[in-house]
């Protein structure tokens, strides 16, 4: 998850999404992201959930940008961020996509 989101609230996230359904743990089982995001995810080696979520949708964006610089829009940044929120990416609120951009330019 994010390092803007505290600690204990993505522990407690985590262990509230498992408990109640399985965690999904290939990034195909994400909703949200479409099959080129998860192939072209899966090229510079973010296959797992856990990855996706130990990277943060930021870095992960950042080397999505770096391997295909003409394809990666900021629609793959929310699409990511959305979809680690299990949100659709049209949902994502404006202060987060706020945070994501900040979080970008540093």
């Amino acid at each position: 998850m994010n390092a803007w989101i505290p600690t204990v609230i993505q522990t407690r996230l985590r262990s509230v999404c498992r408990a109640e359904k399985p965690f999904p743990l290939n990034i195909a089982d994400l909703k949200g992201l479409g099959p080129t995001t998860v192939n072209r995810l899966s090229l510079i080696g973010i296959t797992r959930i856990d990855q996706l979520e130990d990277l943060g949708a930021v870095a992960a964006y950042r080397r999505l940008k770096d391997a295909f610089p003409e394809w990666t829009s900021l629609n793959a940044l929310w699409g990511i961020q959305a979809a680690l929120m299990e949100i659709d990416w049209r949902h994502l609120p404006e202060e987060i996509k706020q945070q994501l951009l900040d979080d970008l330019a540093d």
